[in-house]
């Protein structure tokens, strides 16, 4: 341990920087990992889809979707289509979002995720697109809806987790401080 650390104040200092990188206030990510819960099944156009989305109840912020592509004729995933998401809250005037582009899943290429960031609570109607400009046979491009109801944020969500975060560590580091002080002041027992 350097020099400075073995000073008090640089060890209060240190703890309450540390503790603020780790728990610097982030945009709302959601990300589902393979666990998305399905909102929408069914065959649109030359396709099977069922649309998954994370957390399983949408809070204003980012919704995490995760939509898987087959081929409904052969029951093949398909791997080269572009996945487009545009989400409209009717009645609800700049509240739009999107395009969207959802990217091909790592683990699974027949999977297209995205983060879409809902900005109002209400019934959103998602609208996506699948193209494939890239297919051996022409596909003509499919638009269907999706309705997903979000709610407002609440709970330790965002902000107030970071508050219960920093507070922790703040309260860590004057303990450590208080301890690290009292173990100098107090005399051996030699």
């Amino acid at each position: 341990m350097g020099k400075a650390l073995r000073k008090p104040l640089f060890r209060l200092a240190f703890a309450f920087v540390a503790g603020a990188l780790l728990l610097a206030p982030l945009p709302r990510l959601a990300l589902a990992n393979g666990g998305s819960f399905p909102i929408f099944a069914d065959t649109v156009g030359p396709y099977r889809v069922v649309v998954g989305v994370a957390p399983r109840s949408p809070t204003v912020g980012f919704v995490h979707l995760s939509i898987v592509l087959a081929d409904a004729k052969i029951d093949i995933g398909v791997t080269d289509a572009i996945v487009t998401i545009v989400g409209k809250l009717p009645g609800v005037t700049g509240a739009d979002v999107g395009p969207v582009g959802a990217t091909s899943s790592f683990f699974a290429s027949s999977i297209y995720d995205a983060n879409v960031p809902l900005g109002e609570e209400g019934e959103w109607a998602l609208a996506i697109t699948v193209s494939r400009p890239f297919a051996q046979t022409p596909v003509e491009p499919v638009v269907f809806t999706v309705p997903l109801r979000v709610s407002k944020a609440g709970g330790l969500e965002g902000g107030g987790l970071v508050l219960v975060g920093a507070v922790l560590v703040a309260g860590a580091a004057v303990g450590w401080f208080l301890r690290s002080k009292t173990l100098r002041q107090r005399p051996s027992r030699r």
